[in-house]
């Protein structure tokens, strides 16, 4: 699937800032800034819902517990 952004730079830019505090960030193969094109990793479908759409309170706590780490850091 591909889809053509205006600007990337925001998308690129919060993940060099994850990545710099140490924290998984899909890795970037390619960006073209002007053409808007950006070939990321796959980090696969897992959400934070489960398949009848109930919240998955373990991934919560968990992304929680990532924002304020990330909070104390940066």
């Amino acid at each position: 699937m591909a889809q053509l952004a205006k600007d990337i730079r925001q998308f690129v830019g919060i993940n060099q800032l994850i990545l710099d505090n140490g924290f998984s960030a899909p890795h970037i193969f390619v960006e073209d800034f002007e053409k808007g094109l950006l070939i990321f990793e796959d980090l696969g479908c897992e959400g934070l819902l489960d398949q009848s759409g109930n919240p998955l309170e373990e991934r919560y706590i968990a992304c929680s517990e990532l924002l304020a780490s990330f909070h104390q850091k940066s």
